[in-house]
């Protein structure tokens, strides 16, 4: 098992559990089963899990394209809205990806509606903001305990954009989920994943 984990590393494969499991191998069933779990199994080769795992970096730039598209999303649908305008209160700066102009609304772009991610933006953001908007891109709907923090999934918006004549940007959403990205964004991918290794 460890020596089949270096060579697959060796050969510059997708070592992520996602990955693993996606390709129907018993590898890293056969892992957890052995080590308790993936990760000591990766450690015990030799390797460390987070820097190579590939799906961090996808899923990082997953995150990039997505505020791109959300903020094409808003322009859409006529919200006027700040992006990345760094927010001093007291001694702390705080940049939420987008606040609107009109109400004031800090709104934030995210991958997953159930990563970690999402439960500290929020916690960061009710110290210095009364109304949060949390966007997300997929999983499962959830709330919030209080009437002053909304978690949306962007299609949501679908009909709307729909309606404005803009399929194409929620076919763009839709591939995005599955972590299709446009050709054109290839070369922007290459030059984000420099940053993983």
């Amino acid at each position: 098992m460890i020596d089949e984990l270096q060579r697959l590393n060796e050969f510059g494969e997708d070592l992520s559990y996602s990955a693993m499991e996606e390709h129907g191998t018993g590898l890293v069933h056969g892992a957890v089963r052995s080590f308790g779990n993936y990760e000591k199994a990766l450690k015990s080769a030799g390797l460390d899990y987070e820097k190579i795992r590939k799906d961090r970096m996808m899923e990082s730039f997953i995150g990039r394209v997505f505020e791109k598209h959300l903020q094409e999303v808003m322009n859409v649908l006529q919200w006027r809205v700040q992006s990345q305008k760094r927010v001093k209160i007291g001694d702390q700066i705080v940049r939420p990806d987008f606040i609107d102009i009109k109400t004031g609304l800090w709104i934030d772009a995210k991958v997953n509606s159930w990563s970690t991610g999402v439960v500290e933006t929020i916690l960061k953001y009710r110290r210095f903001q009364k109304k949060i908007l949390i966007i997300y891109l997929k999983g499962k709907r959830r709330k919030w305990a209080s009437a002053e923090v909304d978690i949306k999934p962007v299609s949501d918006y679908f009909m709307e954009l729909a309606a404005r004549g803009r399929d194409d940007l929620v076919h763009d959403l839709e591939k995005l989920k599955r972590g299709i990205v446009r050709p054109e964004m290839q070369a922007e991918l290459e030059r984000f994943s420099r940053h993983f290794r």
